[in-house]
């Protein structure tokens, strides 16, 4: 989360993660350069990066881990990346239009031929089937 945004996640993704969790609460700088490396980019634009949330796994388990400052609304926004929130930042109105576009459905129906298949180049003495 850059330093000029403290955007709180959508209600299905603002609550405690299902998985372990492990948090670090930093200071400014040092969380800034961690999430750098987490990230692979500078926050840009004069801001400096408050937390990161990375999974991966330890000891056969998927793990969430936080690296923050110690701010209330940043460890929820970096919660919500635990439970699944995209680096997007969908608000809640966004995810909802996603869900209300219809994707289109495709049905194929097989009815067979409507009439016999002949064509004026195909020998009709050579086919393994007799013609009518």
């Amino acid at each position: 989360m850059p330093l000029n945004g403290t955007t709180l996640p959508p209600p299905r993704y603002d609550h405690p993660p299902d998985m372990p969790v492990i948090e670090r609460v930093l200071t400014v700088t040092e969380t800034n350069k961690i999430c750098i490396d987490v990230i692979g980019k500078e926050a840009g634009q004069g801001r400096i990066w408050w937390g990161c949330a990375q999974t991966k796994y330890q000891d056969g388990k998927l793990v969430c881990i936080i690296h923050r400052i110690d701010d209330l609304r940043v460890r929820s926004h970096e919660r919500g990346h635990c439970n699944g929130w995209s680096n997007n930042h969908e608000t809640q109105a966004e995810l909802k239009t996603k869900e209300s576009i219809k994707k289109p459905v495709f049905e194929y129906v097989y009815s067979g031929p409507k009439a016999p298949i002949s064509h004026p180049t195909i020998d009709q003495q050579l086919l393994p089937w007799p013609v009518k």
